[in-house]
């Protein structure tokens, strides 16, 4: 597991307040419908980088404004490194990054195409598969998994967002880049405060699991057609 914080340094976190505004990230996905049924994706598990953190997002632009934003953006740092350390266990114990390989390899599989796996180290480059071994390549750049919250007294709730490469080997030009996002709603998963947050990880774990396996199906789906049919998935017993 590549775990990375989500706030590298205190300094770089101030920089870029001062080079730029902050904005709330809602990308939609831009996702061609690429694969087909019976298309073979190569997925490269073990490559994924990870990145978790707890989060309060601001919008500023004036400078009082962006003087509220760097305070808030030091504390989004410090929380982001507790939270780490309270779910420390659960992360090296069950890794976010490996459930949402699984899950994407299932959900591409559901949607009817071939996954296959290879090792990381043939991920990038010359190491791509070749059209005889399957057409395309799909590679995950980065992969964010963490609880934010809409302002300075909403509630945190779990979100991801995934950046990825698609390669066509029958096409030398360069790869595709996409990004989807997925984003919880559901009361159940949110937490009134940080110190609540902090309090529950075993809770807050399983949240950002769930959203995991949900931004795989959500770029399973933007990968494939709409017309292909997704079999149903047996509810456990």
């Amino acid at each position: 597991m590549k775990l990375m914080l989500k706030y590298p340094t205190l300094a770089l976190c101030i920089a870029a307040l001062a080079l730029s505004p902050i904005a709330n990230a809602d990308t939609p996905a831009h996702a061609p419908s690429a694969l087909a049924g019976g298309d073979a994706v190569w997925l490269h598990p073990g490559s994924t980088p990870l990145r978790v953190g707890a989060e309060i997002q601001t919008t500023g632009y004036l400078l009082l404004g962006m003087l509220y934003v760097a305070g808030v953006q030091i504390r989004n740092k410090f929380n982001s490194l507790d939270f780490v350390a309270a779910l420390r266990p659960h992360l090296e114990r069950h890794p976010l990054d490996g459930a949402f390989e699984a899950a994407l390899q299932d959900a591409l599989t559901r949607r009817g195409l071939q996954v296959r796996l290879q090792p990381s180290t043939t991920a990038k480059g010359s190491g791509q598969p070749s059209d005889e071994a399957g057409r395309w390549s799909l590679q995950v750049t980065q992969l964010d998994v963490e609880y934010v919250a809409q302002g300075s007294t909403a509630a945190y709730l779990p979100q991801a967002r995934a950046r990825v490469q698609l390669h066509d080997s029958r096409n030398a030009a360069a790869p595709r880049m996409l990004q989807v996002e997925s984003r919880s709603k559901d009361p159940a998963q949110a937490f009134a405060s940080f110190r609540a947050l902090r309090a529950d990880p075993e809770r807050a774990y399983a949240g950002l699991e769930h959203v995991s396996r949900s931004l795989a199906d959500a770029l399973a789906e933007s990968l494939t057609p709409a017309t292909l049919p997704v079999p149903a998935v047996p509810s456990p017993p």
